[in-house]
């Protein structure tokens, strides 16, 4: 069974004495951070450890954000907290554990899949209208979504086959003609909102939404296009329709773009972190929705 490494849980056992770290079980692991769910009397903890250097700046901004959403009300950890060592350098991460199961796709149906939906259209809508000014505060950054897509399609473009080269070459006229018009807007987004980062009750009341992707300013239709590719898009018009925007149709036209250009990810992902397997996947997907599309 994995323990925490010794430095972490000296930390931990300093900044809450009432922490059992001896407990703690190892809960998940991505590209920055090892997830341990720690109990304590007061209820548990989860604790994120940096897995890499540039890991801890993401912390710090994500923590900031977590703690200028929850008086807002939104669904988002809660008691987030830095856990520093003995010099002032992040340790660890740490909010309170949110009970639940991941809101999985097969699991939400009929009356589910409605109160999923309603809740997560308020839940971007009021995400969408945060203060710009005070996410900056937290370190968080404006990003081009498309711009960087279109670089990886040229840092890329040797991995691609031809018919994928001419599907990605489609969907970049596409995006120069639906964003003619101009005026992308720039929003707070969550940029990674896949299942498994959403936590549901056993009443399908959302009791956390996880892991902001970043977090970063960026166009909204970047949530719309994740809910897209992972719930499918009828759930995502769900979603849509309650949204509190005048500009639903140019949303949902931009997501749809976004959507499918999203399997660059794992291709560049695949390549940064050298992991082979990764990268086939995602020029897998680019290669089967290039078959489909319309020449």
């Amino acid at each position: 069974m994995p323990h925490l490494p010794p430095d972490v849980a000296r930390h931990l056992s300093k900044w809450r004495p009432s922490l059992r770290v001896s407990e703690a079980q190892r809960v998940g692991q991505g590209w920055n951070a090892v997830a341990w769910r720690v109990p304590s009397d007061d209820g548990d903890w989860l604790v994120r450890v940096p897995r890499r250097s540039g890991a801890t700046e993401e912390m710090r901004r994500q923590t900031c954000l977590y703690r200028l959403l929850t008086p807002r009300g939104l669904p988002v950890p809660i008691d987030a907290e830095l856990v520093l060592d003995s010099g002032g350098v992040i340790a660890a991460a740490a909010y309170r554990f949110a009970d639940g199961e991941h809101a999985a796709r097969e699991r939400n149906r009929g009356r589910r899949r409605a109160l999923l939906a309603a809740q997560l259209s308020q839940f971007l809508t009021e995400l969408h209208s945060t203060p710009l000014k005070q996410v900056r505060e937290c370190g968080i950054t404006a990003r081009n979504k498309w711009r960087r897509y279109e670089e990886w399609m040229t840092w890329h473009d040797d991995r691609f086959g031809p018919a994928t080269r001419q599907y990605l070459k489609r969907l970049r006229e596409q995006w120069a003609v639906t964003t003619s018009g101009g005026g992308i807007p720039q929003r707070l987004i969550h940029a990674d909102l896949v299942p498994e980062h959403i936590i549901v009750n056993g009443g399908g009341i959302v009791s956390s939404v996880l892991d902001f992707g970043g977090p970063q300013i960026a166009d909204p239709a970047v949530d719309f296009a994740s809910l897209g590719r992972h719930y499918g898009w009828s759930f995502a018009d769900q979603v849509l329709a309650e949204y509190a925007s005048n500009e639903r149709t140019a949303i949902r036209a931009r997501a749809r773009l976004y959507e499918r250009v999203l399997p660059l990810h794992a291709v560049d992902a695949g390549v940064v972190r050298d992991e082979p397997s990764l990268q086939r996947h995602g020029l897998r997907q680019l290669a089967a929705q290039a078959a489909r599309s319309p020449t």
